[in-house]
């Protein structure tokens, strides 16, 4: 069995585009900025003026949202450089336009699985290829830092013999970087999809079959037993006809399953994800409303906007939809519900929440279209035309 996946180059997309405040003095230089990493710009912004990295203060501010794009300086050195040029405090807040034009993306990425089963429906190889855009000539010959790799070890969530796993490094047209979750839930996809497809293959439901692969594993398997009853879900063998499909992830030390509900509209191809269904562990929940919030937010802003709708176009340098109404992420009228329960160790050390919930989101949904409708999609986004060419393929 040959699996593809194909995954475009997405944006973040951040309510409040980059902006930072530079305040240069002859012995000093201060800088306010909406960042994830106050110490990279430390560095970045005394590099960029030659100064000692001890006279380089950064004020931390509110982020309005950052996915991994407010790791990166560039408001900030901006803002100091003008403020050398100028004397004078100068503050930076760029466009709309500038912030999708100028943004490093997700790169864009291919994935070639190939395994099977032998007679007695046990899994006999696990063939992973993946190919991801890296480095951007004009910022540097070496790979930048993106992860498209996280989540493709497929020995992190089940036991399989045989496994190989490649990861080909290549030039991007776009500069590339951290995005939330990176790479996991492209990777997420082709190895979930994958495993449903082998159990539909082998007579047997998509929980039972992972039920031996999740042998050395028992907090994942924890969770996918935890989330199907959440949802009330009874698996069947193939497609059902219910629009349920289940997905499993591991990332930043946190074990979540989730179970998606979509229905879709045979004759324009639209896929309505109406539901989510979520259990995580993440060890000791110090805060629950806040773990429930970063996991909502991480399945809706992230998993089922991407999924359905995100990728970046671009032609002659330019990027060709860069605002949100071209880029059109997903809207509140389109967001699933979701209703998340947490399988607590307090034994346990508390983990992250803020990726893990993307990852399992595209491959949920996917496997929820195939036991709706009887397609596989594994091209994201899956947009209305891709869900139709693959309905006219099945007829």
């Amino acid at each position: 069995m040959l699996v593809t996946v194909r995954a475009p180059y997405v944006t973040h997309a951040p309510i409040e585009p980059e902006s930072a405040l530079a305040q240069v003095q002859q012995g000093s230089v201060e800088v306010w900025a909406s960042t994830q990493a106050p110490f990279g710009i430390q560095d970045a912004v005394a590099k960029a003026l030659n100064r000692p990295i001890e006279q380089v203060t950064v004020h931390t501010m509110m982020s309005g949202g950052a996915f991994g794009r407010k790791s990166q300086p560039d408001a900030a050195i901006e803002a100091a450089r003008l403020s050398t040029a100028l004397g004078r405090p100068v503050r930076v807040n760029w466009t709309r336009e500038e912030e999708f034009q100028l943004d490093r993306f997700r790169p864009a990425m291919l994935i070639e699985l190939e395994t099977g089963l032998d007679g007695q429906g046990k899994i006999v190889g696990w063939k992973y290829n993946l190919y991801a855009a890296a480095y951007y000539k004009p910022l540097g010959s070496n790979p930048m830092p993106a992860s498209a790799n996280a989540g493709m070890d497929v020995t992190q969530f089940y036991t399989v013999p045989n496994p190989k796993m490649v990861f080909f490094q290549s030039e991007s047209p776009l500069p590339v970087t951290f995005w939330r979750a990176n790479g996991g839930p492209v990777n997420a996809l082709a190895r979930e999809t994958a495993i449903d497809e082998l159990a539909e293959a082998a007579g047997v439901d998509p929980v039972s079959f992972r039920e031996p692969l999740l042998a050395k594993n028992p907090r994942l398997a924890a969770v996918m037993h935890a989330v199907v009853q959440k949802a009330g879900w009874k698996p069947g063998i193939g497609r059902t006809g219910q629009g349920v499909g289940i997905a499993i992830d591991y990332a930043n030390g946190t074990y979540v399953a989730e179970v998606a509900h979509v229905a879709v509209d045979e004759q324009n191809g639209t896929i309505r994800v109406q539901h989510i269904d979520v259990a995580a562990d993440c060890g000791l929940v110090v805060n629950p409303a806040g773990a429930r919030s970063q996991i909502e937010g991480g399945i809706v802003g992230q998993g089922v906007s991407s999924t359905l709708k995100e990728a970046i176009t671009f032609a002659n340098g330019q990027i060709t939809n860069n605002s949100f109404r071209a880029y059109a992420p997903l809207r509140m009228t389109e967001a699933p519900t979701v209703d998340v329960v947490f399988v607590e160790d307090k034994s346990q050390p508390m983990q992250g929440l803020g990726e893990p919930a993307v990852c399992p989101v595209s491959a949920a949904i996917s496997n929820a279209v195939y036991d709706a409708v009887g397609v596989r999609l594994r091209d994201l986004p899956f947009t209305p035309d891709r869900v139709t060419a693959a309905l006219q393929a099945r007829s």
